[in-house]
């Protein structure tokens, strides 16, 4: 007689009926594991046999992200995963304005939080993105006795972040430890134009046009190294900031104003207002001041 054992111990069972496969109701009630694919990594995980719910998923971050794709069904994933003129702009503006969050649990986080007055160009982040939830926020000021009106744009994915740090050399706490990418050409100019629409301000100064930037002294040191300017970096109030004027402001300008980018309306209307032609620099006639 050929020799059979109980599936979950190995016990002799070979003197009991066929279709008997434990050695006893204990034997046969115990969980027993098997292998099964998880079908949103692919990770090999033990499941157990007698489960009459067959789980799908190694773990339920695999699960929530399955669910989150499927509410989802625009979402690019791999939408920085290759630098382009678009999402170069949209990281260097979320260099500026944005943060990365690591949870303790989860997905890591990409955010940015605007006036509300902005609203429209987080939508068209979220719209370029294809997944991501929009916030309305309200905050109290005490200083000010005034409430302050925000938008929100909140994006869960380990992808999207990480991609950002090989990219585009943003991580978490950017603000005090931004470096500059490793981006050539439209490609640096497009950051930049996202930089500037974050923390880059336009003005009038004595008799020529004003862009303002501020960030972290290496990474102005990088900007004003693409435009071959020797500005000088200030510091004050715990911040890095520098001034360029004239020619050299509308220059940049200029290059910005030449790609294809999804600017912020708002900065671009205040450039704008100030009347400087930027597409003949013959027109405007003041000498340059750095």
């Amino acid at each position: 007689m050929m020799q059979r054992g109980c599936e979950n111990c190995g016990a002799d069972i070979s003197h009991r009926r066929k279709d008997v496969r434990f050695c006893s109701k204990k034997c046969s009630d115990a969980p027993r594991l098997s292998g099964s694919l998880c079908e949103y990594c692919g990770v090999e995980y033990p499941v157990a046999t007698n489960n009459k719910k067959r789980n799908r998923f190694c773990s339920k971050g695999c699960a929530n992200r399955t669910q989150f794709l499927a509410n989802n069904p625009n979402f690019k994933e791999d939408y920085f995963a290759e630098p382009n003129l678009e999402n170069s702009y949209w990281a260097g503006f979320i260099a500026a304005d944005g943060y990365i969050y690591v949870p303790k649990k989860g997905q890591r986080i990409l955010g940015i939080r605007l006036k509300s007055t902005d609203r429209e160009h987080l939508i068209k982040l979220q719209s370029s993105i294809g997944a991501g939830t929009l916030t309305e926020t309200t905050t109290f000021s005490e200083q000010y006795n005034k409430e302050y009106y925000g938008t929100s744009y909140r994006l869960s994915s380990d992808k999207v972040c990480f991609d950002f740090l090989k990219n585009f050399n943003i991580g978490e706490r950017k603000s005090l430890t931004l470096e500059p990418p490793d981006l050539s050409g439209d490609l640096t100019t497009a950051f930049i134009a996202g930089y500037i629409d974050g923390d880059g301000s336009y003005s009038m100064g004595a008799y020529s046009p004003r862009l303002g930037i501020v960030g972290t002294e290496i990474f102005l040191s990088w900007i004003l190294k693409q435009y071959g300017l020797k500005s000088s970096i200030y510091y004050t109030n715990g911040t890095y900031g520098v001034s360029i004027y004239g020619d050299n402001a509308i220059g940049i300008r200029r290059g910005i104003h030449d790609l294809n980018l999804p600017l912020l309306e708002r900065k671009r209307h205040r450039w704008e207002e100030l009347g400087f032609d930027i597409k003949n620099k013959e027109k405007n006639g003041f000498s340059t001041r750095g």
